[in-house]
Order: structure tokens, then sequence, then C-alpha cells
């Protein structure tokens, strides 16, 4: 109960580090190297314990990840540039919380959802062997 709290508190302190980033705020260096000690921390941890998964914790870092490179992509693809409609403003707000809100908090609730359902971990990252894959 309590490794999976730790890496609760770490899967929250990394996206908010990254939303912070993503929404052009400061980041002190400390920060970040405190989050790399405790998840260094953690994983050492949950290692010797083995109370979860070990590759939980790398699943966990590419969907954190992901946010960094959605947000690349977004600025790349010209996402939350001005378009020409009547409601622009309106539009422009909505675009806005969705790249930089929406995508953070699911993210992270997926995130807590992986590692505070074990079965759904491992149902996604094992396949059934002897299910046939049907084709049309």
């Amino acid at each position: 109960m309590l490794i999976k709290i730790l890496f609760s508190l770490f899967v929250i302190l990394i996206n908010s580090l990254i939303y912070i980033k993503i929404n052009r705020l400061f980041i002190k260096p400390v920060w970040v190297v405190t989050i790399i000690l405790y998840g260094v921390l953690i994983s050492l941890l949950n290692y010797f314990l083995e109370l979860l998964p070990n590759r939980l914790i790398y699943f966990l870092i590419v969907f954190s990840a992901a946010l960094i490179i959605l947000n690349i992509m977004a600025v790349r693809q010209g996402v939350m540039r001005r378009s020409n409609l009547a409601v622009a403003e309106k539009i422009q707000a909505v675009k806005y919380f969705i790249v930089k809100k929406l995508f953070v908090a699911m993210v992270t609730i997926f995130q807590l959802l992986l590692i505070w359902s074990p079965t759904l971990f491992e149902k996604i990252i094992t396949r059934p062997s002897n299910e046939k894959v049907i084709s049309y």
C-alpha cells in the first residue's frame, strides 16, 4: 500500500512538472533533481520489496513523456494558431484547454489507475496466448 502511494506521488509530481513546463512557467532545477532522485529511490525500494511489477515505473515514465511529445507536436503543427472563424476566441480557449490541461489530467488519471489496479496493467502488458487473432 505504501509503495502505491509513493508511486502515485511520483506520477503526480512528474506530471505537475511537465504541466508547469508546458504552460511556460519557471521550473527550478532543484525540483527536477528532487523528482529524479525520488524516482530512483522508489524504484530501488520496489526492486527489493517486489510489491509492484518493475516494468510499471518505465511504463509510467513513457506515458509522462507522451505529454511532452504531444506538446511538441501541437506546437509544430500549429494547433494553437488562431482561426478565421466567427467564434475564434472560444475555439482558441477550447484548444488551449484540451491540449494544455485536459490531456495532462487524463494521462495522470490513467497512470493512477495503472498503479492502483494491478490487473489492468497486467492485461495491457500480456496478451493471452490461447486466443486466436481473427482476420477478415
